[in-house]
């Protein structure tokens, strides 16, 4: 995709978790969503929890304390949403159409390797259990 129409803003994290959604845009056409980003202060266990419950899929050890999930749509093939949670920092992404015939569970990890270290690097989200291991 080139050009893609880019709407929204999300604010680097400081002394608390930073906030904001972006998404990109097709071009022309109907400009379906590819890519939605939220970062915001909603991160809870047990949101992951009840995904993991519901057949979601662990998503290995990104940052230090994070602990998340991802979920494919099985109606289709490349669409894919990813939440990874460090203390009440959530990242969200919603991969809407990735490229058919790659792994789209892949992409989402490599992309949230990315972008997650920097956007949920935040000094006052410490984990609720200092003691919790990261996904595997």
């Amino acid at each position: 995709m080139r050009d893609p129409i880019v709407v929204g803003a999300l604010t680097e994290p400081r002394d608390e978790a930073g906030h904001g959604t972006c998404g990109l845009y097709q071009p022309a056409g109907e400009r379906v969503q590819l890519l939605r980003i939220t970062l915001d202060t909603g991160g809870i266990r047990g949101q992951v929890d009840e995904y993991l419950k519901d057949g979601g899929k662990p998503l290995p050890a990104i940052v230090p304390d994070g602990y998340g999930v991802y979920i494919k749509d099985p109606e289709q093939e490349t669409h894919i949403a990813a939440i990874l949670v460090r203390g009440k920092a959530r990242l969200l992404v919603d991969l809407g159409q990735g490229s058919t015939g790659r792994d789209s569970a892949g992409d989402m990890v490599a992309f949230l390797k990315l972008i997650a270290p920097k956007l949920l690097a935040v000094t006052g989200t410490p984990s609720s259990n200092p003691s919790q291991k990261t996904w595997s």
